[in-house]
C-alpha cells in the first residue's frame, strides 16, 4: 500500500465512502436488544475512529492481536473494523468452543487484549483474567480489572489517523473449528480481503438498495463474508439477529423486506419446515 492516504486499502475504511455519500443512510438495524438499534453510516463511521482511538490510547499497537468474545450485536461490527483501522488484528472466537479450546486460541494467537460479551461466553472473561492481557474491555456490566466499552469510548476522540500498513499486514485472524486437531489460525491480509470484495463487486454486483439478514454468528465467515462486508462495501444495510430461529429469521426477513439471507444447508431445511408461517404475521419483531 503506497498510497499518500494511509486509509487506502485498509479494510477497516471499507464503507467509509458510503458514509461520505448517504451519511443518513442506515447501516445497521441490531435486532439484539429492544427496541431494536439503527445506526446509520455516519454513526458507525464515528464509532469505527473512536474504537480505533480508544485502542491506541490504551496501549494496543499496530499488529497486536486482539480476542473478540462478542454476540451478533453493532459493537461486534465496530470492534472488528475499528481495530482494523489502527492496524490492530481482531481474533474473532468461536463462542460455541469449550473453555480449553478457548484458551488454546487465545494463547496461540498472542492476544494483548479482549473485548468481552459476558452473555456469548461464560468462560472467556475467566480465561482472559487468569492470562493478565493489557487491555480488557466488558460490554455489559462492571468487573474488576475491566474497563466499560462505552466508558472507554467517551473518553477517546471521534477522529482518527490511521497508520500506513503494507500490503501483507494482516486484516483478521480467524481460527477453524479444531475439527481435524486443534484450531488453526487462517491469516487474512488488508490486500487480500479488499481483493475479494472487488471481486465480489465486478461478478455478483449489489445494489446499494440491498439489504441482508444475517442470523449465523458473526464470527464465522457465512455472515461476514455473506453480509457485512459485501454489503457495506457497497452502500446496503444489514439486519442482525442475535441468533437463529426460524420463525423470527421468516418474520425479519418480511418485515425489514430483506432481499438477501445467507446460512449453512442446516438452517434452509429449518425454515422448509415452517410452511404455515403467513404473511399476516410478518412483522419485524
Amino acid at each position: 500500500m503506497t498510497s499518500a492516504d494511509p486509509s487506502a486499502g485498509n479494510l477497516g475504511y471499507w464503507c467509509s465512502a458510503w458514509a461520505a455519500r448517504f451519511p443518513d443512510k442506515v447501516a445497521l438495524i441490531d435486532l439484539s436488544r429492544d427496541p431494536p438499534r439503527e445506526t446509520t453510516y455516519a454513526e458507525l463511521e464515528r464509532r469505527l475512529d473512536r474504537v480505533a482511538a480508544t485502542l491506541t490510547r490504551l496501549g494496543l499497537k499496530s499488529g497486536d492481536r486482539f480476542a473478540m468474545s462478542i454476540g451478533n450485536r453493532i459493537e461486534f461490527v465496530e470492534i472488528m473494523f475499528g481495530a482494523m483501522r489502527a492496524g490492530i488484528v481482531p481474533v474473532p472466537l468461536n463462542t460455541k468452543l469449550g473453555p480449553d479450546t478457548l484458551r488454546y486460541v487465545i494463547e496461540d494467537s498472542g492476544c494483548a487484549g479482549a473485548p468481552v460479551e459476558p452473555a456469548a461466553n461464560p468462560h472467556v472473561a475467566g480465561i482472559v483474567d487468569s492470562l493478565r492481557l493489557d487491555v480488557l474491555l466488558l460490554l455489559d456490566g462492571a468487573a474488576a480489572g475491566w474497563l466499560g466499552y462505552e466508558d472507554a469510548l467517551a473518553e477517546s476522540r471521534a477522529d482518527f489517523g490511521p497508520p500506513p500498513l503494507g500490503d501483507d499486514h494482516l486484516a483478521f485472524l480467524p481460527y477453524t473449528s479444531g475439527s481435524t486437531g486443534k484450531p488453526k489460525g487462517v491469516a487474512l491480509t488488508h490486500a487480500g480481503q479488499y481483493w475479494w470484495i472487488g471481486c465480489l463487486h465486478k461478478y455478483w454486483p449489489t445494489p446499494a438498495e440491498s439489504r441482508a439478514l444475517a442470523a449465523v454468528p458473526l464470527y464465522h465467515k457465512n455472515a461476514m463474508a455473506g453480509a457485512i462486508k459485501p454489503m457495506l462495501s457497497a452502500g446496503g444495510s444489514v439486519v442482525l439477529l442475535p441468533n437463529f430461529e426460524p420463525r423470527r429469521f421468516l418474520k425479519a426477513l418480511a418485515g425489514y423486506r430483506c432481499t438477501h439471507a445467507g446460512g449453512v444447508p442446516a438452517v434452509f431445511t429449518l425454515l422448509l419446515q415452517e410452511p404455515t408461517l403467513s404473511r399476516a404475521s410478518t412483522s419485524p419483531r
